[in-house]
């Protein structure tokens, strides 16, 4: 008689332990699930944020200023010429690109190079890779067409070249890289002739009206040596144009004869 209730406690007890099994599997289950499901939204959220980070950040707009005079000449010149390649390379998504030519009347030359590259660099940087490369190759054929062969070295006229370029971004950052060895010669000034450069002379160049305005521009200039000149030549020369671009609210933050690269 008892045979029929003992079957049904026995099929009870074995259901409420599947029941037990089922909601105890379910429950290691939920949080595997529930952690993947984190893990996702936080990689989501910092993929968007470092989208909207990068969006947020201006470009810089790079001007280079390249000697073509002659006193720029043989190792110099080639040196020049691969420092801007160097430069290319450091060059930021959406960033413009310019080189322009230091000569006689530097200010009426034309641009020598002008392009821009994508904002867009790439899932994993392969546009903004693509894109120098791009223009590293147009820099080369281009830079195969010039010569060190200038008879006057206008640095007034360069700079005010710049000035006018930096104003046609001014959403960029501006940065200004001088190759040359800042001996102007020209516009009435000959510092190729003297053994200093005289203290009032910075004066004199002022009334002249040329020092153009670069505001926030940080200035980089490479490639000032010393070949035929003394230590205490090269010193006032980097005094006259540390106190020019001063005067221009320009920061210069390198004056060297060497071409180390790195800019940030």
């Amino acid at each position: 008689k008892q045979k029929p209730e003992i079957a049904r406690e026995a099929f009870i007890q074995g259901a409420l332990l599947e029941e037990g099994k089922r909601h105890h599997q379910e429950g290691e289950e939920h949080p595997y699930a529930l952690s993947v499901a984190i893990l996702l939204v936080v990689f989501v959220f910092f993929l968007i944020f470092g989208i909207f980070v990068h969006s947020a950040v201006a470009a810089d707009v790079t001007v280079v200023a390249l000697d073509l005079s002659l006193t720029s000449a043989g190792e110099n010149w080639s040196q020049n010429i691969h420092a801007i390649e160097d430069v290319i390379a450091t060059l930021t998504p959406g960033s413009r690109f310019v080189v322009i030519p230091v000569a006689q009347d530097s200010f009426s030359q034309a641009v020598i190079l002008d392009a821009r590259l994508s904002a867009d660099p790439g899932l994993f940087g392969e546009r903004l890779t693509a894109g120098k490369q791009a223009l590293l190759k147009i820099w080369r054929e281009k830079s195969k067409a010039l010569a060190a062969s200038a008879k006057k070295t206008d640095l007034f006229g360069a700079f005010a070249k710049a000035s006018i370029l930096f104003t046609e971004s001014p959403d960029f950052n501006p940065i200004l890289i001088m190759l040359s060895d800042m001996r102007q010669d020209g516009r009435g000034y000959d510092f190729e002739g003297q053994q200093r450069i005289d203290s009032h002379t910075l004066d004199q160049v002022a009334k002249s009206g040329l020092i153009p305005p670069l505001p926030g521009v940080r200035v980089w200039i490479h490639g000032v040596h010393a070949q035929g000149i003394s230590e205490i030549y090269w010193f006032s020369l980097r005094t006259f144009w540390t106190e020019y671009l001063r005067r221009a609210n320009a920061t210069l933050i390198t004056f060297s004869p060497h071409r180390r690269i790195h800019y940030e």
